[in-house]
């Protein structure tokens, strides 16, 4: 079993269409979809909202690094899909997962050369790739997309999740780090983008400052 967590705060309008889609899920084999609300203002009339295979948690920690801190902890699957509040690649990355042979743990990544990217911008490329020579600069290996999804053990994930210090988008970066540190190194997998209606929410300037203080922090912690 699967378990699909779903990390949301500002956002929580664009759940709808995780809701369409908990049938298919089941169907899948995800068993359960944990909607993690991060931050205050909490309203808990959503739980009315929810699928027969969801449940809602919550943290008054705001970032999406939180929300998957608590739905890892309180996963019953074997594997966990860390995902977001949209979709991004409705369930190609649980498919190629499969393809891969359910390895420790995997990254539906962007940069995979049979991944489809339709719709999606080339500012959003070039970050990509910015990421990645950042953290490639610093870490050393690592995978050319950190902000995929997470295709994980549920194990493994609950042991590393412990020592991951960010709350969060770069909550992903450590814990792909720590896991390869830890001998999991991470599987690329592709997957085909699903865009959905709205304007990105990439700062390159900001993004781009913010990600090299954040590596450059980790790569002086892990020393």
């Amino acid at each position: 079993m699967f378990t699909l967590v779903v990390p949301f705060h500002a956002d929580a309008d664009r759940l709808r269409r995780v809701f369409e889609a908990a049938a298919e899920a089941e169907a899948r084999g995800i068993g359960e979809i944990l909607f993690c609300h991060n931050g205050p203002r909490f309203d808990p009339s959503i739980a009315s909202m929810l699928p027969p295979n969801g449940r809602l948690l919550h943290t008054d920690v705001k970032g999406i690094g939180a929300g998957y801190r608590i739905g890892i902890m309180e996963a019953k699957g074997a594997h966990v899909i860390l995902s977001a509040s949209d979709l991004p690649f409705g369930f190609s990355d649980l498919e190629s997962y499969r393809v891969a042979g359910l390895p420790p743990i995997a990254i539906g990544s962007k940069a995979h050369p049979r991944t489809e990217l339709p719709g999606y911008s080339v500012l959003r490329r070039l970050m990509t790739t910015c990421f990645w020579l950042v953290r490639r600069t610093l870490l050393g290996p690592t995978p050319k997309d950190s902000q995929g999804t997470i295709l994980i053990e549920t194990n493994l994930a609950k042991n590393i999740a412990s020592d991951v210090q960010a709350d969060d988008y770069f909550f992903a970066i450590e814990l792909i780090t720590l896991c390869g540190r830890a001998g999991a190194v991470a599987v690329e997998v592709p997957v085909r983008y699903e865009p959905v209606p709205g304007p990105s929410s990439v700062r390159i300037v900001h993004d781009s400052i913010e990600m090299i203080r954040k590596t450059w922090a980790l790569r002086r912690r892990l020393r």
